[in-house]
């Protein structure tokens, strides 16, 4: 087999892993690490939602298909000392 590469020879994996361990694929590892570092310390989309302002709450649950007053009643579980009068559509 003349020219073929070693993975088409069987030496080395076609996996991600065999490639990483010849270090072709190191650059595409860190990348990928680095993604996860700055997700994880910018905070989950759930962490997010929770510091979210009660009309924009509001809004979403509207938007989810929610009448006024589950939208209002959703809020005031989160927001207990939130006055539901100053919501808005």
């Amino acid at each position: 087999m003349a020219g073929g590469s070693s993975a088409v020879r069987g030496l080395i994996p076609k996996s991600t892993g065999g490639r990483v361990g010849l270090g072709l694929g190191a650059a595409g590892l860190v990348g990928g690490t680095m993604a996860m570092r700055s997700r994880r310390s910018s905070g989950s989309s759930m962490e997010m939602a929770r510091q979210a302002s009660p009309q924009k709450q509001y809004e979403w649950q509207i938007e989810g298909g929610q009448s006024d007053s589950q939208a209002k009643a959703y809020v005031s579980s989160m927001y207990p000392n939130h006055d539901m009068s100053t919501l808005r559509r």
